[in-house]
């Protein structure tokens, strides 16, 4: 089998790879959501403070794997920009994208959609737990558990988000190369 074609099957391969984590971290923020909105309302029917810990604990959940599936999703998207696509006549998908994205200013809208709806239900946990703490044994430390795991939960979502954002997917790969190329897009601020 001549180069070429390995190449070209290579690069089916990937594209298929980097299908699936973006459609695996679409699956795990949305699997994770449906499970802490419904461990919220069965903790607000519980009236127990200490029903909303499963809450934040798995939106934290849900959020650590769709980031998990981005990260995938960029390392393999890094890798075709890197070695696969270029400025001849080869497609040029990833590329191209990247380039969009950076003359538009913003980056992908999606991955704030996701926490902010994970830290929604953090704070609305803890809200709650609040609210519920009067009634329950102990309650006021289980609200304070809560609202510190929310709070946690909260900053690193928020600055692992950012981060994320701001990253270009090729410069590892360029980097683990050795050799100096040219920055085709510039990172986000």
């Amino acid at each position: 089998m001549p180069m070429e074609d390995k190449a070209h099957l290579e690069y089916a391969a990937l594209m298929n790879e980097a299908r699936d984590a973006e459609r695996m971290a679409f699956v795990s923020w949305l699997a994770a959501g449906i499970a802490a909105a419904t461990l919220l309302a069965w903790g607000i029917g519980a009236r127990h403070p200490g029903f909303m810990l499963p809450v934040v604990a798995i939106a934290a959940a849900g959020f650590l794997a769709m980031m998990r599936w981005r990260e995938r999703l960029a390392l393999v998207t890094g890798y075709i920009e890197t070695y696969h696509e270029s400025d001849d006549i080869s497609p040029c998908f990833h590329t191209r994208l990247g380039r969009l994205r950076a003359t538009n200013g913003a980056g992908s809208s999606r991955e704030w959609h996701a926490t902010t709806f994970f830290n929604v239900l953090a704070v609305a946990a803890a809200v709650y737990a609040w609210m519920a703490s009067k009634n329950a044994e102990h309650g006021e430390l289980w609200a304070g558990i809560v609202t510190g795991c929310a709070l946690a939960f909260a900053s690193y979502s928020l600055s692992e988000t950012a981060r994320a954002q701001n990253q270009d997917a090729a410069q590892p790969w360029r980097r683990a190369e050795g050799r100096l190329s040219e920055v085709k897009r510039t990172a986000l601020r």
